[in-house]
């Protein structure tokens, strides 16, 4: 099985070269041996064949090379009737109840699991066994929660009674990026050595939609223009793409523009960024959303951009907050690419998410830590035009793989290490960054996710879902 998938990553150009460069390699062995008379009989057959066979290798190896400078534009949409299908496992019924399937069941809550959910104001819904190994939680809305598990397969439920599974058999082989609107989610992935690929799924009435395959790339972006429904896609060595998000259908493309991190979307223009090269100087690229067109290149300094992430309303505002190192952050203006300000700081920032009314939150290192990463570190929220400090708080120890908070924006959930696992989640208020109190699991924790009043606590193996209980009681506060 696991042979087969890896034939099934890598192209046939691939196998066949490597085929060759093998029979060369056995070929030059025996040349170097030539201690048998049969062998050296044969010296010249030998030399002929390994010569042959390392540049049939070559050879084959550099078609797909060739094939895509004559036609740098290429990408295939995979047809309808060869997209993978939906499967629906049989419902669950009884939330306390265990039932027998082979994809997930439903488990009993037990005491302490009740305790700690009561004490920070939540209660326990349901807790749900898994039988396949998750990865991470994608999307959720009131009727789905989308999960990725370790075979890169897509499974879904109901978010809020743990009913209704279903799956699809997608095999991602390495998430790079993904957006969503209201009901679709767009997943970009890394298919193989020199390819990516989009995926659209609708998670409300769960299908994939459609599929388009970019080649000569392995890593990128994607973006969503709500307003015009359109994809930009940053591709690397494939340039910048436009798609249409409904059928996967390719409006323009720039092959040329190299740029792998996302696209910002203002109502006049699309931004790209170019990083500087030995052989290039880098770029910021103004394209024209309708055909792709540079409207202006304007050349900067940058080696790379770790991340580069639009405020939430930049279709208006233009604005996207940038870290090309990894101490330094800026606020850059898309409209006429000038810097608001400009952060830089000797401890490294780790993370950053923006949120509504213009804030920021964002979380380093508070001193020295170990290698992996775990040790005390620094929460901060800020004004995300000015970057003024509204408070800061040292957390727990802490690899911070990840940050989550409440869809009020009440409260930020904070994952602290134990023995190097994240068993624990600890809650902080907002508004202040005063700690509210802690979560403790059993196992431990590789994602969560927060829908409306519901939480949902996600082990490799389980699911704790709790929903908030507004009347309750938090540390002796009302929450």
């Amino acid at each position: 099985m696991l042979l087969f998938e890896f034939l099934n990553r890598i192209s046939f150009f691939s196998i066949l070269s490597w085929s060759f460069f093998f029979i060369a390699a056995v070929g030059a062995i025996l040349l170097t041996s030539l201690r048998s008379p049969l062998l050296r009989r044969y010296r010249g057959a030998l030399i002929a064949v390994s010569t042959s066979s390392m540049i049939l290798g070559v050879a084959i190896w550099s078609i797909p090379f060739f094939l895509s400078r004559l036609n740098p534009d290429q990408s295939r949409l995979t047809p309808i009737d060869q997209l993978v299908t939906t499967e629906w496992i049989e419902p669950l019924s009884n939330p306390q109840v265990e039932v027998a399937t082979d994809q997930a069941s439903q488990e009993a809550i037990t005491k302490d699991e009740v305790g700690w959910a009561t004490s920070l104001g939540y209660q326990f819904k349901y807790k749900l066994r898994l039988g396949y190994e998750l990865k991470q939680a994608l999307v959720a809305d009131s009727e789905s929660l989308v999960l990725l598990d370790q075979a890169g397969n897509l499974h879904g439920f109901r978010a809020y009674t743990g009913l209704n599974h279903w799956q699809i058999r997608l095999r991602l082989n390495q998430l790079l990026d993904q957006v969503q609107d209201s009901r679709k989610l767009y997943l970009l992935e890394r298919t193989s050595l020199d390819s990516i690929r989009i995926s659209c799924l609708d998670f409300t009435n769960p299908a994939l939609l459609w599929q388009r395959t970019i080649p000569r790339s392995k890593e990128g972006s994607i973006a969503l223009d709500p307003e015009t429904q359109t994809l930009y896609v940053s591709s690397g060595e494939s340039g910048v793409w436009a798609l249409k998000s409904k059928t996967g259908e390719v409006l323009w493309k720039r092959p040329e523009v190299f740029s792998k991190v996302r696209i910002l979307t203002t109502p006049r223009h699309i931004l790209a960024f170019e990083p500087r090269v030995a052989t290039r100087e880098g770029h910021w690229f103004l394209l024209d959303p309708a055909n792709g067109k540079t409207l202006q290149k304007t050349p900067h300094d940058f080696n790379d951009m770790l991340r580069f992430t639009p405020s939430l309303d930049a279709g208006q505002s233009g604005l996207a907050l940038a870290q090309v190192d990894a101490g330094t952050l800026f606020l850059l203006d898309a409209r006429d690419l000038s810097q608001r300000w400009r952060f830089h700081s000797d401890s490294p920032v780790l993370g950053f998410e923006l949120l509504p009314g213009d804030r920021v939150l964002q979380w380093m290192k508070a001193q020295e830590v170990k290698p992996q990463g775990v040790g005390p570190q620094r929460l901060e929220l800020r004004s995300l035009l000015t970057h003024e400090v509204k408070w800061q708080r040292e957390t727990a120890p802490s690899s911070l793989r990840w940050i989550k908070f409440t869809p009020d924006l009440e409260r930020i959930m904070v994952p602290s290490e134990l023995e190097g696992e994240s068993r624990s989640i600890s809650f902080y208020a907002m508004s202040t960054g005063v700690l509210l109190g802690s979560a403790h699991t059993s196992e431990p924790l590789i994602d969560l996710y927060a829908l409306g009043d519901w939480v949902y606590f996600m082990s490799e193996n389980h699911i704790w879902a709790v929903r908030r209980d507004k009347s309750g009681v938090l540390n002796g506060n009302n929450s």
